[in-house]
């Protein structure tokens, strides 16, 4: 039953009577035509409540898209309003038992803009559902109840959340006025007191027991289910949630709020597999328009284009102007950078944009006023920054009620204004500028989906490699910080999920390895170190490497960007680091071809106790002399200063390094103030066969190095063509 307008006016009009010649009329499309017959009808027989209830009705729809503003500019639109409730208020009047005028009456009223005219549709409210229960008239009742519900509801939110100081009294924003919004969390932690039963209680438990009463009445109706569900999702009552949908769902196959309704609830009970499973059956049941609706990016980009390049297509008008496949595409992409892991079958924060969406339309809208939830500003608010680490409410000076959200992070207060009697919220004046500027800086967060074990990072080294023409050949190693993974179970053997993934710039997926190791968690490392070999295609690619403990839900991930190499012309592969190149005994007894020839494990360059690192890449298409490749190699090896320090002053003790015999010629060496310099010249002989590339590799000993994080770089130079060119990798002493 659509409460978005007049109800249809077919019921109740006896054969012959003025009511039922007007309705044909209505029918061929006169609608003018009724209403004059209608005016001449009730001067004639005044009391003929019927005709002034289709009188009423039909006023109404002339005026409907007016009805809810609070300044109409034209007068005929002003008398027609006057004309339509004085229709309505007669036929109440001439038929006080009929519960069908009562409501129109009510719906009219609930349409105003005024509070005056608000409040008066509680007492038509009443009227209908004392008259719908003594004349049977089950959907008549079942309406009644649903309007009678949200006549509480809008008294619940008026008083909800209210924020009390130590001493009982209401909190007001006078000691908060100065308070910067980065320090708001802590300043209203500091002087809120919640009560025992939070306020509200009767005006929320009389609304909860009206919308069930409604739904049991006339199940079959969306509207009264859907109020259901808003008062459940505001107390967040997700298993009460779940049973309600869980058994909508399966009496109605085609509901596909109650679907939605269901995906929520068991989320937020960490079901998250089902939850899946729940928003997908529902996206089957919508047309695509409601479901483009839901699941827009556009509800979590920035709203205005970057002027940074990079930033190039991640906001809102650049989503809209995209072709819809290129629209998907990108779609995919995002949820392939931005979902935290995937191991446990589903994307996570993908379910949780979906989460959100669901609450801000089950809990924010108002059907009466033509409101979806996601559209309001707290549904906006709660999209991009899910749900309020705190929120109350405080009466003013004004009729209006303040409606306060705090955020932990990121750290932000929202306050919205509130009329009493009216579910529509909207934000103050100056909390409008500060969501504009914040949703610009930082559109979205996920910090409520792993409060409790927050996603670690996995340290991660790429090196890049040429391969083909079209392709590069990459090295990926990730130190698995099985620590954080873990965390405080003392079991002997636990499951370590880790996966990785790649994605091209054709948004196509592919999975590198997945593998699940069990790990015996007295004796575990701190971490544990694993390497992967992959050819990524020409064009940008996207690396993730995830780790995931089922058990207790604590997951770790990294995420790299793969650019191609160029694939001709004087040039340098990525530095890999990783075990002393060579056998067993450490020497290399042929001169390797290409770089996996060299017999080196892969490491992500944290070292542990053994701090001798191997260091290997590859030099592409040098000048040719007298049958010898010519370059320069220069590395250097600097303390990495963190932001914010200073960096240090004292010079670094000399390094001891390991040159691989018969490759390396005049090695000078230096310290200075900021780090310590390695050069040599090469000419290693144009190979008989294939490419001119030439394989570096050598060892250095780091065991004198104190603490901290080093950038290592190695240039090369041509010294015919003076073409360089460098790499930067970074080395971790714990």
């Amino acid at each position: 039953m659509a409460l978005d307008g007049p109800p249809a006016p077919r019921v109740g009009a006896l054969p012959g009577s003025p009511t039922a010649r007007a309705l044909e009329m209505i029918d061929k499309g006169d609608t003018t035509a009724a209403v004059d017959f209608l005016q001449a009808s009730v001067k004639r027989q005044f009391k003929d409540a019927s005709a002034w209830h289709l009188l009423g009705l039909l006023r109404w729809a002339r005026i409907a898209e007016v009805r809810g503003q609070t300044y109409v500019r034209r007068l005929d639109q002003i008398k027609e309003i006057a004309a339509a409730d004085s229709s309505l208020r007669i036929a109440t009047q001439l038929a006080p038992d009929s519960a069908r005028y009562w409501l129109s009456l009510a719906r009219f009223n609930i349409r105003s803009p005024f509070a005056t005219t608000l409040y008066a549709s509680q007492w038509n409210v009443k009227s209908a559902y004392k008259s719908a229960k003594a004349n049977g008239e089950v959907d008549l009742l079942a309406l009644a109840s649903d309007l009678r519900g949200m006549t509480m509801w809008r008294r619940y939110e008026a008083v909800a959340h209210r924020g009390f100081t130590m001493e009982r009294q209401s909190i007001s924003d006078e000691a908060l006025q100065n308070v910067p919004r980065d320090q708001m969390a802590d300043a209203v932690a500091s002087v809120l007191v919640r009560p025992k039963n939070f306020t509200g209680l009767t005006d929320y438990t009389a609304a909860l027991d009206l919308f069930t009463e409604a739904t049991e009445y006339e199940p079959t109706t969306q509207r009264y289910a859907r109020h259901l569900f808003m008062a459940l999702v505001e107390r967040e009552q997700w298993p009460e949630l779940l049973s309600v949908a869980s058994r909508r769902a399966h009496a109605y196959p085609f509901d596909h709020s109650s679907r939605m309704a269901r995906g929520l609830a068991l989320h937020r009970l960490r079901r998250h597999a089902e939850a899946r499973a729940a928003f997908d059956s529902a996206f089957v049941l919508m047309d695509d328009a409601e479901r483009e609706w839901l699941t827009s990016l556009t509800r979590i980009l920035k709203q205005r284009a970057s002027t940074d390049p990079r930033q190039q297509g991640l906001d809102s008008a650049s989503f809209r102007r995209m072709p819809p496949a290129q629209q998907q595409a990108f779609s995919q992409l995002f949820w392939f950078l931005n979902d935290d892991v995937s191991l446990s079958g589903t994307s996570i924060h993908h379910l949780e944009f979906l989460a959100r969406v669901t609450y801000a339309d089950l809990r924010f809208s108002d059907e009466d006023r033509g409101m979806r939830g996601a559209e309001t500003d707290r549904g906006d608010v709660y999209i991009r920054y899910g749900p309020p680490d705190d929120k109350y409410t405080r009466h003013g000076d004004t009729a209006n009620v303040s409606l306060n959200w705090v955020y932990n992070n990121p750290k932000a207060f929202f306050s919205f204004s509130l009329t009493p009697g009216f579910a529509s919220v909207w934000f103050t004046q100056t909390t409008r500028t500060e969501f504009d500027y914040l949703k610009e800086i930082r559109p979205v967060t996920w910090n409520n989906v792993r409060a409790g074990a927050p996603l670690d990072t996995i340290p991660l080294h790429v090196a890049r490699f040429r391969g083909s023409r079209d392709s590069t050949d990459v090295v990926v190693a990730a130190r698995v910080p099985l620590d954080s993974l873990l965390g405080d179970i003392e079991l002997e053997d636990m499951p370590v999920m880790l996966r990785v993934r790649a994605m091209d710039a054709a948004s196509r997926s592919r999975t590198i390895d997945s593998t699940t190791q069990t790990v015996g968690r007295p004796a575990a490392a701190p971490s544990r170190e694993k390497s992967w070999r992959l050819r990524a295609d020409s064009g940008v690619s996207i690396l993730r490497v995830e780790a995931l403990q089922p058990d207790v839900d604590r997951a770790a991930r990294a995420v790299s960007v793969l650019a191609p190499l160029s694939t001709r012309g004087f040039d340098m592969s990525d530095i890999m680091l990783g075990s002393p190149p060579g056998n067993e005994a450490g020497a290399i007894t042929t001169a390797p071809r290409r770089w996996n020839d060299a017999g080196m494990t892969p490491r992500t360059g944290v070292l542990g106790e053994q701090r001798v690192l191997g260091l290997l890449w590859e030099v592409y298409e040098p000048s040719v002399r007298d049958g010898a490749m010519q370059y320069h190699v220069d590395i250097t090896l600097r303390p990495k200063s963190e932001p914010g320090s200073m960096p240090p002053i004292a010079a670094l003790p000399m390094l001891g390094v390991k040159l691989v015999e018969r490759f390396a010629r005049a090695v000078k060496q230096s310290v200075r103030p900021d780090g310590i310099s390695i050069s040599y010249e090469r000419a290693p002989p144009v190979p008989a066969a294939g490419p001119a590339v030439s394989v570096e590799y050598l060892s250095i000993d780091l065991s004198n190095q104190p603490r901290g994080r080093y950038e290592l770089t190695v240039s090369i130079e041509d010294p015919i063509t003076k073409k360089r060119s460098a790499r930067t990798a970074v080395v971790v002493l714990p």
